[in-house]
């Protein structure tokens, strides 16, 4: 098996993007969104090692903005879900367009 090359993450884009996009947002993008309309982030514990988050927001910036804060008050776990969809919705156009990676038996 080869090591790992550049070249492996143009073959790759269809998962690097999804996931790097996701954790982008998630964990950068959202925070600064959510405290700029002032945002109450909702922390639940599902267990000791499950962090699942949300914001809310007051009824006037919910009425004024309903399609972002609908968007930042998705908790972790949906947008973990979105993310799963993204990656199997560009594998299957990297597959469409021959850029995903083939097993050997089909080379």
């Amino acid at each position: 098996m080869s090591p790992f090359t550049p070249k492996d993450l143009i073959r790759y884009w269809w998962v690097i993007v999804p996931v790097l996009s996701c954790a982008l947002f998630n964990f950068a993008v959202r925070p600064i969104l959510a405290m700029r309309f002032d945002g109450v982030e909702v922390i639940a514990r599902a267990g000791t090692r499950r962090r699942d988050s949300h914001w809310t927001f007051d009824p006037i910036v919910r009425d004024e903005h309903p399609l972002l804060t609908g968007f930042l008050g998705m908790s972790d776990g949906q947008l973990a879900l979105i993310t799963l969809a993204a990656i199997t919705v560009c594998g299957f156009v990297a597959y469409l367009f021959g850029t995903a990676p083939r097993s050997a038996s089909d080379e």
